[in-house]
């Protein structure tokens, strides 16, 4: 069934937003078992060769270094492995997931204080969630963070976020 990995990352994700909300540090313990449940479900996944989960994995695996607080290059560096995961070949995307991995990630580099940072991420937030047709989500966005109104097309953006490398684009170039 398609939906169980989703359903494992979606319900990791929420586990990590009630980790982040409690002071309980026994019940952040039950939600930290339960998080690594969800990561280990979809590791499993992954060994059996479900390609189409490895992405769901990966950010889960994005949002734990962020949760121990990995430090922040390491954990943008597992967002941004995330992002290019969605990427399933060159003409298959998950635009949807690459929207919310992207968001995942602004949202962390805002809570650190990398306002200049998390505006690459946004900005690629925003073209995903276009492309993927999620209207009222790009008018959300919009009415949050005004830089984000004044993208015309979607060819405006930022040559060097995320969404645009992949490893035949790098090539030649200094990153």
């Amino acid at each position: 069934n398609i939906y169980v990995g989703p359903l494992a990352m979606y319900r990791g994700l929420v586990t990590v937003h009630r980790w982040r909300s409690s002071s309980d540090v026994r019940y952040k313990r039950k939600l930290l078992r339960s998080f690594m449940g969800y990561k280990k479900q979809l590791k499993v996944w992954v060994k059996e060769k479900w390609v189409y989960v490895i992405h769901l994995l990966k950010l889960l695996e994005a949002e734990e270094a962020a949760m121990v607080e990995s430090g922040v290059v390491k954990v943008k560096r597992a967002y941004d492995d995330a992002i290019l995961a969605c990427r399933v070949n060159e003409t298959e995307h998950y635009y949807h997931d690459q929207a919310l991995f992207n968001e995942h990630a602004a949202r962390y580099l805002d809570r650190q204080n990398r306002r200049s940072e998390a505006i690459k991420y946004w900005k690629a937030a925003h073209r995903s969630y276009k492309l993927w047709g999620a209207n009222r989500k790009v008018k959300k966005l919009e009415a949050e963070f005004s830089f984000l109104g004044q993208t015309c097309g979607l060819a405006e953006m930022d040559g060097d976020a995320v969404y645009d490398r992949n490893p035949r684009a790098l090539a030649g170039r200094n990153v």
